[in-house]
């Protein structure tokens, strides 16, 4: 990477602090996102029918790529995830990358850069980029409200373990994949997803063979929660509850699904569970409703929080 290119990433990473994009996501990767999507260079191969250039279209492959040929930056194939759901997902939230696909495995799905922000990024005079930030910043909420229609009106995609599910649109399932994608690989680490419900459709996800191998059989009829993990460094199961509006894990709550587990279960452990809100402003309405000795999740913070009135806790570890 030259020194120019390097000064062009950490500018895009100064604009993205600039109109208040999320700090979590200003990486490396999300300004190599960018400065692909931005590239007007003619002449490149491999991009989708009707392209000529990056800035017209390009897929996940197609920004690696230039991640590898254009900044002689190492990449590895095994990394396409995390330029999706930690770059270029946050991007298409905030509206400054479009996603345009046919069907979820789609394997045309490519992004488009918004031609306003590309304008602001490919600006060097300081004077005129603060004018059109500060454009970018008035517009912002039309630009999101335009977006958030879109997404509200298409279905929630969830990748899991190389599948794809998809789920209702709305902030529950949204919330949903969050704890999926972003909560178990992190909190959790060496896990199986076992069961997903949506409200469209109570078994969206069921893993009937392996649960049944746990000793669990779901019933259609039961009060099942939103999302069931298998815990494999653990042993045990964990319990996600999605709340956006209701339905924390309150001691009823835990009591209804203990019994429901527990009926043949083989494990020894008994289950952890997980109360996920969206932020704290979410959690405050319901935090005297929350059971003691179970967890609690931020996503907008990625921050765990531990109701823990016996003093279990293990040093060193994340649930315990």
């Amino acid at each position: 990477m030259t020194g120019e290119q390097r000064a062009r990433l950490d500018a895009i990473k100064d604009v993205l602090t600039d109109v208040g994009f999320e700090s979590r996501f200003i990486t490396d990767q999300t300004a190599i996102c960018l400065m692909a999507l931005a590239d007007e260079g003619a002449g490149r191969g491999d991009l989708l029918p009707g392209k000529t250039t990056l800035r017209d279209g390009a897929r996940i492959r197609n920004i690696l790529d230039f991640a590898r040929e254009d900044l002689d930056k190492p990449v590895a194939e095994n990394t396409r995830e995390s330029y999706r759901k930690q770059s270029l997902k946050p991007l298409q939230t905030a509206g400054i990358v479009g996603c345009y696909k046919t069907s979820v495995n789609d394997p045309n799905t490519h992004y488009v850069i918004n031609g306003e922000f590309a304008t602001i990024i490919d600006e060097t005079d300081s004077t005129r980029k603060r004018s059109l930030i500060q454009d970018w910043m008035t517009n912002h909420a039309a630009r999101l409200a335009s977006v958030q229609a879109q997404v509200s009106s298409e279905g929630v995609d969830v990748a899991i373990a190389g599948e794809e599910l998809v789920l209702s649109p709305g902030a529950h399932n949204e919330l949903i994949k969050l704890i999926v994608e972003t909560f178990a690989p992190k909190w959790i680490g060496n896990f199986e997803v076992l069961y997903i419900g949506d409200a469209a459709n109570k078994m969206a996800y069921h893993k009937e063979a392996r649960l049944r191998d746990l000793g669990v059989e779901l019933n259609i009829h039961d009060k099942l929660p939103d999302v069931i993990f298998y815990d494999l460094s653990g042993n045990r199961f964990i319990v996600a509850e999605s709340v956006t509006s209701v339905g924390p894990v309150s001691d009823a709550r835990r009591v209804e699904v203990i019994e429901i587990l527990e009926r043949d279960n083989k494990l020894a452990k008994p289950p952890l569970f997980l109360t996920a809100f969206p932020d704290r402003v979410i959690f405050r309405r319901f935090v005297r409703d929350i059971a003691w000795d179970t967890y609690v999740w931020m996503s907008d913070e990625d921050g765990i929080v531990h109701f823990d009135k016996n003093g279990n806790a293990t040093a060193g570890s994340y649930l315990a």
